[in-house]
């Protein structure tokens, strides 16, 4: 978790990866664009994430009967300064499109104006957030208002240098172990930036063996049990995964594609975190398809980024928390701890569906700062 691009590839790239017979030109390019991703101090990220859930949606409760899909766009941007690793900084947006719907869906026929009120307020912050991360803190914008959540960041841990160096080893994480069929696809421009595309599938068995092999050897024993107890049944939580990659004249990434098309017979949890939210039924699973399409693009590479403090006043989160509390708005909300992992957006398991995957409940994201 030490280095920006890392970082960001790794919340989707870790579950891609393992090479069989790819050209040599091909490999030798993405490998070299993995080993410079590790030394980038500073950059520009912005992503676009497309989530799509597609089927007999009345299986997830009688508020969806008459939807052909329950959709989710995530998008926003982030600079980042990581020149000091004791005092990382970010500055950045996130939008949410499609929470209105998912929300009044799930309190369809409600007459108690209070949790109306406070689904409202959920969807109004999540339309629109920013944040930002300095000196040690942590900031959040949420309806026109600063708070200061406490402390930021740490990505000092003691092994991330072992970690860093290991994924500059192409011999360890490098596209060998991490693409099967990786083919150079052409070339084209990203933002005015000439660059090489490539594509390639997704093993993620390779991907989660090569990072265990890893965390191991930097003395994170118990990250690597965990990644190899859930392994089997993360690899069958996939139907197909394939990536894109852009890498410019300089060897850098600039820009990522994702596709995942996930086994709905397999997210049986889903429903558990539906019906939590305010969902009358469980569902019996009559689902087509899952779908996530995620781009990542990266600028402003190597570059000077001023990042400062949020201006004007900043509220305590605790009054923000009060606010909520007050209205009701865990209970209005069905129980926010359904959505598993969203008290510090980690660990696997709170990702909505793999609760139901068995060997997962302990995968824990922070296990991962090497990336």
């Amino acid at each position: 978790m030490k280095k920006v691009i890392a970082l960001l590839t790794g919340m989707f790239l870790i579950l891609t990866l393992t090479a069989a017979g790819c050209p040599a030109d091909a490999q030798e390019t993405v490998d070299e664009a993995i080993r410079q991703s590790q030394d980038i101090d500073s950059q520009r990220v912005d992503f676009d994430v497309d989530m799509a859930v597609r089927g007999d949606l009345s299986s997830l409760g009688s508020e969806f009967a008459d939807m052909e899909e329950i959709r989710l766009v995530i998008r926003g941007g982030a600079d980042v300064d990581m020149t000091d690793a004791d005092s990382p900084k970010a500055r950045g947006n996130v939008s949410i499109e499609g929470i209105d719907e998912l929300l009044s869906r799930l309190g369809a026929g409600e007459e108690d104006s209070e949790t109306q009120i406070t689904r409202g307020l959920v969807s109004g912050f999540l339309s629109d957030i920013e944040f930002v991360n300095v000196d040690n803190r942590f900031y959040l914008r949420l309806a026109g208002t600063w708070y200061d959540t406490g402390e930021g960041l740490d990505l000092s841990e003691d092994n991330a240098q072992c970690y860093q160096d290991a994924m500059k080893d192409s011999s360890r994480w490098g596209s060998e172990h991490l693409f099967v069929d990786l083919q150079d696809a052409g070339s084209d421009e990203i933002d005015g930036v000439d660059t090489d595309r490539f594509t390639a599938d997704v093993d993620v068995d390779g991907a989660l063996t090569a990072y265990a092999d890893i965390a191991r050897s930097c003395d994170d024993a118990d990250v690597a049990g965990r990644i190899e107890g859930g392994k089997s049944e993360l690899v069958s939580f996939f139907r197909s995964f394939n990536t894109e990659m852009w890498i410019d004249g300089d060897g850098n990434f600039r820009q990522i594609r994702l596709q995942m098309d996930i086994d709905p017979d397999i997210v049986s949890g889903a429903g558990d975190v539906l019906g939590d939210l305010g969902a009358t039924t469980v569902p019996t699973t009559e689902l087509e398809s899952i779908t996530v399409d995620a781009t990542l693009k990266f600028s402003r590479i190597g570059e000077t980024i001023d990042i400062t403090m949020p201006e004007g006043e900043i509220m305590p989160i605790e009054d923000l928390l009060n606010t909520f509390f007050g209205l009701g708005a865990f209970g209005g909300l069905g129980g926010v701890g359904g959505l598993g992992g969203l008290e510090g957006m980690q660990g696997l398991e709170g990702l909505p569906g793999l609760e139901g995957i068995e060997g997962l409940e302990g995968f824990d994201l922070e296990g991962l700062q090497g990336l």
